[in-house]
């Protein structure tokens, strides 16, 4: 059994010889290797053969699987034979038989379970059972060598955790790269109150909580999964020990279980000296917080006026960070003037004991940053009531002074916009009084007096009425309001565009902009839209009715011409195919848009128009299926043509007088479907079906090669099948809009 091609080894074991070499064609030409057993103890022999010969030149090959029909013959049957191949060989079989009964099926279920498949379902559903049982097969196989791989791995586990269990003083675990415990010494499980095979086996999350792995435990043992030693430490909550301070370190252990990652987990206790620590840093960390939670900024100076201590607020002010304050003085964070001043005061204040109190000064940073302060100082004393130092507390002042001083500015700058700006800018209240405004367009209104009077009351009562609810809505919706009107003025007849918003004072601020160029470049614009759609128009209707004048024409020829009938035929092809175009442009005419037409609309009226120039016309039965597509023209049309072709060749060749009995129902489909961007159209007939040697049968002819040629510049594709009848189906994809 010898490998005779490049796919893998089938053995078919089937009795009936050209059953097999039918199922030998088409397995081989699915690319496997097929090989023929006719009975059941053949397949046995040849099974024995090519392992006795495995491993000698020429090589001897089992096969991958085997197709075991049920009923061989004389002889042993296709069950029996199977049972011995499982028996003594790892090579998945699937049963191929004709038998469906429950009973035969359940039996071959007790043999294999790699499939079983009835004879005659198809090429597909055979092809893809051999797929399925060759995946079974290979899972199995991984399945095996995971199981003992983790027996290895309980062998070297067992070991380990006889070790660790002799380490007292640290609670020991070992945790694979799924979190799951591997490993836990006698100590580690005494923590959590349970016995060292409650723990093997689970999770992290299992023993701690997800919140308590996710949020602690987690973003350390993945940095020790990934090969680098970790340290942390953090308090956790054990059932036997209470809540415990611990410092937990995490070492890879690579190759632990032959490939797996792992980690081993050394917890220490360090709860007493974690309390003791934080017991003497409670009192700093409290006062620190309370220095810091002052706005103010706080220094305190020695007799020498060298910084012991600042706060956030004074660091975030000077630029300087508190550690880094410590032992400085002014000279070495202020310029020399202000230091100078400073060391000056402070003195004043250790000889003095006198507190200074409420002093505005300017201050300025050796980075050059200025500002303005009011401060309070005061000696600070020891035990004995011996000053030691200066307290200060500082309140920066600079933004309330920059504020007064941008405000004032922002002022002046607006009223120097205001009186430059080229529109109307006014304010008013919610009931539309006007409060201010500002126009250098004096032309614009018919009085410049408008302060302490009512929007409306200045304008015709349609427009003053509009303007006044924009106001409003402006004022209780807090949106931009937009009114357009026209309005007579000194300057003459403009119109104008008015804008309200709603100020975060509460006023609304109106900006009204004459728009009069800009109104009559728009109706002149639209005026120039019409006149060219119109024009359109009027092509399209002089196209149609050329083209229905050439249709005429060939009809006229067509009837001149009945002593030669295929003449008649090619003149009345070329009617129908006018007639398709005609129909296009009669919809573009009556439709709005000029370019673009509805699929349903164009396919139904194409249709109906060539099936009513044949005498059996009203004999068919036309049967519409049709999604809706808004298209182009530009593929309107060559599907127009492609349809008309497909139905001409039903009318001529499917339900022609010498082909359509009396009483025969005749039904013509044409169906469009749309999903997405992909369109296919179809027509069938329920005719004698596609004769290719038929006389004159343009589809076999010119009339498919412009099929195709049409498909082509569409982009898509042409099928054509002749069950039940000729159909044709053109797929393609439309152009995005």
């Amino acid at each position: 059994m010898t490998h005779g091609g490049a796919g893998p080894n089938i053995l078919l074991c089937e009795d009936e010889r050209i059953v097999a070499l039918a199922e030998k064609a088409m397995l081989e030409a699915a690319g496997y290797t097929v090989h023929i057993a006719g009975s059941g103890e053949q397949a046995l022999l040849k099974l024995a053969d090519a392992q006795q010969a495995h491993g000698q030149e020429p090589a001897g090959t089992l096969p991958a699987l085997i197709l075991m029909d049920i009923d061989l013959g004389p002889g042993m049957d296709g069950t029996q034979a199977a049972e011995q191949i499982v028996a003594s060989y790892e090579i998945p079989v699937v049963f191929l038989s004709s038998h469906t009964e429950p009973e035969i099926v359940e039996k071959t279920e007790g043999i294999t379970s790699y499939g079983y498949v009835v004879k005659h379902s198809g090429e597909t559903v055979l092809l893809a059972s051999i797929r399925m049982a060759f995946r079974l097969f290979e899972a199995r196989q991984r399945q095996e060598r995971a199981e003992e791989q983790l027996r290895e791995q309980n062998r070297y586990l067992e070991l380990y955790r006889t070790a660790v269990d002799g380490m007292t003083d640290h609670k020991i675990a070992v945790v694979d790269s799924r979190y799951r415990y591997r490993v836990a010494s006698r100590q580690f499980a005494n923590s959590y109150r349970k016995q060292e095979s409650e723990i093997v086996g689970g999770t992290i999350a299992d023993l701690t909580g997800v919140e308590v792995f996710e949020t602690k435990i987690r973003p350390h043992i993945d940095r020790g999964l990934a090969g680098v030693p970790t340290e942390f430490e953090n308090w956790f909550t054990f059932p036997g020990l209470g809540r415990r301070h611990m410092r937990v370190r995490y070492y890879p252990l690579p190759g632990f279980d032959l490939g797996e990652r792992a980690v081993a987990v050394v917890i220490q206790d360090t709860t007493e000296h974690t309390r003791a620590e934080q017991s003497a840093q409670t009192a700093e960390r409290n006062l620190a917080l309370i220095l810091d939670s002052v706005p103010a900024a706080i220094w305190f100076t020695d007799c020498e006026g060298r910084y012991v201590r600042v706060n956030r607020a004074w660091s975030d002010a000077v630029g300087v960070e508190p550690d880094d304050a410590i032992g400085k003085t002014s000279a070495d964070v202020f310029d020399s003037d202000m230091a100078q001043q400073l060391d000056v005061e402070e003195q004043e204040i250790v000889r003095t004991g006198t507190p200074l109190l409420g002093h505005v000064t300017e201050y300025r940073t050796l980075s050059g940053e200025t500002g303005w302060s009011r401060t309070d100082r005061l000696p600070t004393t020891d035990e004995s009531g011996n000053i030691i130092g200066v307290v200060g507390f500082a309140v920066d002042i600079t933004a309330e002074r920059t504020a007064i001083r941008e405000t004032e500015d922002a002022r002046v700058r607006s009223s120097a916009i205001l009186a430059a700006h080229p529109d109307i800018v006014f304010v008013t209240d919610r009931d539309g009084l006007i409060l201010e405004y500002h126009t250098k367009a004096t032309d614009l209104l018919a009085s410049t007096d408008l302060v302490g009077r009512s929007a409306a009351d200045e304008l015709p009562e349609e427009t003053g009425a509009r303007i006044l609810h924009a106001i409003r809505q402006a004022y209780d919706t807090g949106q931009l309001q937009v009114v357009d009107y026209e309005l007579d003025v000194p300057a003459g007849h403009r119109h104008f565009e008015d804008r309200l918003v709603r100020l975060d004072d509460g006023r609304v601020l109106g900006i009204v902009r004459d728009i009069t160029v800009r109104r009559h470049a728009e109706l002149e614009a639209e005026r120039l839209l019409a006149e060219k759609e119109n024009l359109l128009r009027e092509v399209q209707h002089r196209i149609k009715n050329t083209m229905n004048t050439m249709g005429a024409m060939l009809s006229l020829h067509a009837d001149a011409v009945q002593d030669s009938p295929a003449a008649k035929a090619a003149l009345t092809d070329a009617r129908s195919r006018f007639r398709s175009m005609e129909v296009l442009y009669d919809q573009l005419y009556r439709s709005e848009s000029h370019d673009r037409g509805s699929l349903k609309q164009y396919l139904s009226q194409v249709v109906h128009t060539v099936v009513a120039l044949f005498p059996a016309g009203p004999r068919v039965a036309v049967s519409e299926q049709l999604d809706d597509l808004v298209l182009p023209t530009s593929v309107l049309s060559p599907i127009g043509m492609i349809v008309t072709e497909l139905v001409t060749n039903s009318m001529k060749y499917a339900f022609a007088d010498d082909t359509l009995e009396a009483g025969d129902e005749a039904r013509l489909t044409v169906a469009s479907r749309v999903s997405g961007t992909r369109v296919c159209i179809t027509v069938a007939d329920n005719g004698p079906g596609f004769q290719p040697e038929a006389a004159g049968n343009t589809i076999d002819g010119f009339g498919l090669r412009m099929i195709r040629a049409l498909t082509e510049q569409l982009g898509g594709t042409v099928e054509i099948t002749t069950d039940a009848g000729t159909a044709v189906s053109v797929a393609f994809s439309a152009p995005a809009e």
